[in-house]
Formats: structure tokens, sequence, C-alpha cells
């Protein structure tokens, strides 16, 4: 008779230790494939939400450095038109308005890390979706496995007692 797929244990030395009979027992129990493909999924999908919340963390840092430095621009031209101003009064000049080159390549650097900010994002929260089945999954399986042992290991030692 087999329990949880797996037949009799005919050695007496590996019932008596019931940590033995259960290595005995998950070597040969069916799912057991399935559990390890699982654990193995599992820190693959760990690996990868790493790697992309540090894409994530990256962008957000490059987005926070961008919008300092466009601060910083517009307060060093912001000083410059206050120098020139008074220069320019004397001579009847207006202080120019024009779009800073350096700001809008700071601000086209920001679009494009929003874009990977919220690619990356998303695709964090698909992870931790997709990791968190994973675990119930394993967490049904283990509970599976040691419920089959428990029936089995019982059988297996009131058959040879």
């Amino acid at each position: 008779k087999t329990i949880g797929g797996v037949g009799l244990c005919k050695s007496n030395e590996t019932l008596e230790d019931p940590k033995l009979a259960f290595e005995w027992f998950k070597e040969r129990y069916p799912g057991n494939e399935a559990i390890e493909e699982n654990k193995a999924l599992l820190k693959a999908k760990y690996a990868e939400a790493k790697a992309t919340g540090e894409k994530v963390n990256k962008a957000r840092s490059s987005i926070n450095y961008l919008k300092t430095t466009i601060e910083q621009l517009r307060r060093e031209r912001a000083m410059e038109r206050v120098v020139e101003g008074e220069e320019s009064k004397a001579e009847g000049k207006v202080g120019e308005d024009d779009v800073d080159p350096e700001e809008e390549r700071h601000r086209k650097s920001i679009e494009m890390e929003k874009f990977v900010y919220k690619e990356n994002f998303h695709k964090l929260k698909e992870l931790k979706h997709a990791i968190e089945h994973i675990h119930r999954l394993n967490e049904k399986s283990r509970v599976k496995l040691q419920s089959d042992f428990d029936a089995w290991y019982k059988h297996n030692v009131d058959f040879y007692s």
C-alpha cells in the first residue's frame, strides 16, 4: 500500500529515526520535484525583484539629482540676472527669459528616468504578486508533504509493530 505516492519502507533502522524516515519519504515523494522547482523559481524571482528594486532606486536617485541640479541652475541664472539687471538698468536693457539648454537636457533626462522608474515599479509590483503566489503554493505543498508523511510514517510503524 502506498500513502502519498510512497510505498512501505522495509528498513527498521530508517523508521526508528523520524528525521531519517522523513528524508527517505521526501526522496520518493511525487510532489517533491514540484516543491524543489518552486523553491528554485522563488529564488529566481527574488533575484529579479532585487535587481528591479535597484533599478527603481537608481531612477529615483537620478530624478532627485536632476531636480536638484535644475534648481541650482535656476538659482545661478537668477543671481546672474540680478547682477546683470543692475548693470542693464543703467543701459536700459531688460532681462532675457530664454530657456536654458542645460536645464532642458536635464528635463528630458528626468522624463526618461520617470519612464524607467514607472516601468520597473510596475514590474516590481507584478513580481511581488508572483512571489506571494509561489509562497502560498510552497506552504500548501509543505503542509501536504507533512500530512502525507505523518500518515505514511504511522502506517509504517503500525505495519511493522
